[in-house]
């Protein structure tokens, strides 16, 4: 398991009261009984835990998934401000 999948099981656990034994790789979080409401709590609560907000999670998400997308979100550049100011 990666250091997301971790933070992100335990955000379920934790922070949702999602059951341990559910949290396959596989199961969706449609499966883990989450909705659009769920969904976004679990991004406000990751956001809180690591400094950095999940995009694009739907209820269709495998947890797989979701670890796969937060982690190409965590390695993308972010968007520097211009460099200086003219000359």
């Amino acid at each position: 398991m990666t250091a997301i999948n971790d933070i992100l099981t335990q955000c379920l656990i934790s922070g949702l009261g999602v059951p341990e034994d559910t949290l396959a790789p596989d199961a969706t979080f449609e499966d883990l009984g989450l909705d659009s409401l769920a969904l976004l709590e679990l991004a406000v609560i990751y956001e809180e835990r690591t400094g950095h907000e999940p995009d694009g999670l739907t209820a269709q998400s495998t947890l797989a998934e979701a670890t796969e997308l937060i982690a190409g979100q965590s390695a993308a550049p972010s968007a520097a401000p211009a460099p200086g100011h003219g000359s």
